[in-house]
């Protein structure tokens, strides 16, 4: 089958950068401090790509997926870049996943070789890397939030600008702190009212209930919605919508259907592609937006 609407993906594992070959991936995001994920299948790499990567581990895995520029007139190429469903050029795909290789394995499928990767985001530093780390009084918060991403292998993301003045705060006594550097950035982040998880490899910051700045992606039947918005009992909302950036967790979202209406934050994302068959979508659980 030929490649659909011209999608394109980009697949790079520590030196090795793979495109041109059909692949199928899965990746999930969410708020919680549980590390993301993603699973990578890739038809037809040859034998030398496959055994570097099967001798591998804990190197750096990114996924990048979106649409290359169509033949169509400028103004007609430059709408569609604007709504954010095409790049300007194949070196500026999103990127929907960036974290660590876990495993690499090659199997036969019928006549076909495929490849499968898994990785984690922030998992192999943040889960292992502990701290044990003392401060003198006047400490300010924006060294110690440095000080824990450093330790946990992450960037420190959004974290001093959602925390404000705050980061410019000073302990007026001492501080000592010792074990998981995520685990300890949790606990400062919460005792404060902020929500914490890592999102590509960098600290997201949340207040309580909140959102990233800037404007709510628009979800309607007739633009991105792929079904109907499914309320549950707990008061998320299952939505599936065309893969397009922007779609991340702590994204606003604008709801526009018969069964649901709103603005809500994204608390769940999971990308579904496939260059060579229907799979091109986008599953969230949505909250309501505090």
């Amino acid at each position: 089958m030929a490649e659909l609407f011209d999608r394109r993906v980009r697949v790079v594992i520590h030196r090795l950068e793979i495109t041109g070959l059909r692949v199928a991936f899965h990746a999930s995001r969410s708020l919680r401090k549980a590390p993301n994920t993603c699973e990578v299948r890739i038809w037809g790499l040859n034998r030398d790509h496959q055994r570097q990567l099967q001798e591998q581990k804990a190197i750096p895995m990114r996924l990048e997926a979106g649409y290359a520029v169509p033949p169509l007139g400028g103004a007609a190429a430059a709408a569609l870049e604007a709504i954010g469903l095409i790049s300007a050029a194949d070196t500026q795909l999103p990127v929907l996943f960036d974290g660590d290789l876990r495993h690499a394995f090659t199997s036969r499928e019928g006549g076909d070789l495929i490849t499968t990767i898994t990785g984690g985001d922030g998992e192999k530093k943040g889960q292992q890397q502990r701290v044990k780390l003392s401060y003198r009084p006047g400490l300010r918060w924006r060294k110690m939030i440095a000080d824990l991403a450093k330790g946990a292998g992450v960037g420190v993301g959004n974290a001093l600008s959602a925390l404000g003045s705050l980061s410019d705060l000073e302990f007026t006594t001492g501080a000592a702190m010792s074990g998981s550097s995520l685990d300890q950035l949790d606990h400062l982040l919460q005792s404060q009212g902020f929500e914490m998880s890592v999102q590509n490899g960098e600290l997201q910051v949340l207040g309580s209930g909140g959102a990233l700045r800037g404007v709510a992606v628009e979800l309607s039947e007739g633009s991105g919605l792929v079904d109907s918005p499914e309320p549950g009992n707990d008061g998320k909302v299952k939505v599936r919508a065309l893969l397009q950036p922007g779609l991340e967790p702590g994204r606003l979202v604008k709801l526009a259907s018969e069964r649901v209406s709103g603005i809500y934050r994204v608390e769940k994302w999971d990308a579904v592609g496939d260059t060579h068959a229907q799979d091109w979508h986008a599953e969230l659980e949505v909250g309501e937006a505090a």
